[in-house]
């Protein structure tokens, strides 16, 4: 199993998306369910799994078209690329 959003397979706890039913670890399900959206690329710890933001970048953006407002993030099924709703 790997977390949809961050990609570790480590968890204490597993958890489901209820958007999509992708496994999330607890880290990130948590996350999901108290702010209602995804955790930020700037709290994943570890190595960045999907590509590098750059310097200074805080906030999601679609690998794509770079947008960073969505009502749906998506991730691209093969590469995990972080995708908003209109390019996933």
């Amino acid at each position: 199993r790997r977390c949809s959003d961050c990609g570790t397979n480590q968890t204490p706890e597993w958890r489901t998306n209820p958007r999509n039913g992708f496994p999330l670890c607890n880290a990130c399900g948590i996350y999901l369910r108290t702010r209602g959206q995804h955790r930020p690329m700037n709290l994943l710890v570890g190595p960045p799994l999907l590509h590098t933001a750059p310097e200074g970048y805080l906030g999601l953006h679609c690998s794509y078209c770079r947008v960073m407002e969505t009502p749906t993030w998506r991730r691209h099924p093969e590469t995990r690329q972080l995708l908003c709703n209109a390019c996933g």
